[in-house]
């Protein structure tokens, strides 16, 4: 597998990790998701068309769960996206669906960002409990 350079940034929302890697690549036991991007006021629906993402996954990493998505802008602008960071454990609730699980991170012009998202411990959740979906979703895009 190719090793490409790792940036780490911080977020208002919390630390997110930025990584490049091979497309495609989920570790084994990730749970493969689906990233809606149908949010309620996000405004220029034509920037929302050209924000494209893939590769989604979501994965326990020590007592964490951490959501990963591979976003492309294909815009002429730099973007502003907030991503609501959602998905379910096994009869344990929905979990990142909060507001203060939001968290935002800009991706420039013509750009493919591979983003990772420590969402954190489920609360009243065991560690490496079943994810049973993985469901992240746009939840405001602006120009940045």
């Amino acid at each position: 597998m190719r090793r490409l350079l790792c940036l780490f940034a911080l977020s208002s929302a919390g630390f997110v990790a930025v990584v490049a890697t091979a497309w495609g690549a989920a570790p084994p036991g990730a749970v493969r998701g689906t990233f809606t991007n149908d949010c309620f006021g996000c405004g220029d629906s034509e920037l929302v068309s050209r924000l494209s993402a893939s590769n989604v996954w979501c994965s326990w990493r020590g007592d964490h769960v951490w959501v990963h998505i591979t976003f492309r802008n294909r815009t002429n602008a730099r973007l502003k996206v907030t991503v609501q960071p959602s998905y379910l454990i096994y009869l344990g609730g929905k979990h990142g669906s909060g507001f203060g699980s939001l968290t935002d991170f800009k991706i420039d012009a013509g750009r493919v960002l591979s983003w990772y998202h420590d969402a954190g411990k489920p609360k009243g959740v065991r560690a490496h409990a079943r994810i049973s979906k993985c469901e992240p979703s746009l939840y405001l895009l602006d120009t940045a």
